[in-house]
């Protein structure tokens, strides 16, 4: 199952950063020069799933009138409260 609300990895890497309390520290890169670092370390296959859509399709799931049981932000905060610190 996946959650209904859908966000891209920088924004998930956010909210898991702020869920466990400390600062996400992403930077930009452009995927071309990404794809080229990648290529230049043998990596090319990594890229699209770096870039790449991971969305997944849940309608069918919501049809049937499934709701997730926690938002993805409490779930989040509570798969980080069961880790050790």
């Amino acid at each position: 199952m996946a959650d209904r609300e859908q966000v891209s990895t920088p924004e998930f890497i956010e909210r898991l950063a702020r869920a466990f309390g400390k600062s996400p520290r992403l930077f930009g890169m452009p995927p071309d020069l990404l794809g080229t670092l990648l290529s230049v370390i043998g990596q090319q296959d990594t890229h699209d799933s770096l870039i790449g859509s991971l969305e997944l399709d849940v309608s069918k799931a919501i049809a049937t009138g499934w709701q997730p049981q926690v938002t993805l932000d409490e779930g989040l905060r509570l798969a980080l409260s069961a880790q050790p610190r």
